[in-house]
């Protein structure tokens, strides 16, 4: 069944990704677009494989820990061939931060609401999401500004890369397999 419920968002993933792409061929060189497509990606199909075999993590950290890393994973070759680093904490301080993104954007919500009923009730309002993102700020910036936050990597050839993905999808594969996971 090729459209199975399984494979059904990774499928849908894919078709939107074709017919941006349709639109706009040059978003494949984008770098936004790879970020963002590789990162669903992993969000999507790698999380749970991963989020299954964290079974000793406690459970609170469990799907963003599981998230975290299938993300990582996802777009690692795209920051390190643009960007020539590699962050070292992005794991840890993403697991401080990712709670936080639901309420900002809640709350966010609740500004936009409020303020259009009443400036006031907006402005009292938009201190919710502006102390959520002072956290924020500044446990990203806590962890860029520690000694070795990242690792400087030289020039890489885009052909380690593509093995790279093939080997990701390797084990992505034999994962699913030997427990009999699926990808979604």
């Amino acid at each position: 069944q090729i459209l199975g419920r399984e494979n059904l968002s990774s499928w849908i993933l894919f078709l939107t990704g074709g017919a941006m792409l349709l639109y706009n061929p040059n978003w494949l060189l984008s770098i936004s677009f790879q970020l963002s497509f590789l990162a669903t990606f992993g969000v999507i199909a790698v999380a749970p494989i991963i989020v299954k075999r964290l079974s000793k993590v406690p459970s609170i950290l469990r799907e963003d820990l599981g998230v975290t890393i299938a993300a990582q994973v996802m777009v690692l070759p795209v920051i390190v061939y643009n960007f020539g680093q590699l962050s070292l904490f992005g794991i840890v301080a993403n697991l401080l931060i990712l709670w936080s993104i639901p309420l900002v954007m809640v709350s966010g919500f609740l500004v936009l609401a409020l303020g259009l009923i009443d400036n006031l009730l907006g402005t009292l309002a938009g201190l919710i999401p502006s102390i959520l993102l002072t956290y924020f700020i500044y446990i990203v910036e806590f962890f860029a500004k520690l000694p070795g936050a990242s690792l400087q990597v030289g020039e890489s050839g885009i052909v380690m890369w593509v093995g790279y993905y093939f080997l990701i999808g390797a084990v992505i594969w034999v994962l699913s397999r030997n427990q009999g996971d699926k990808l979604t």
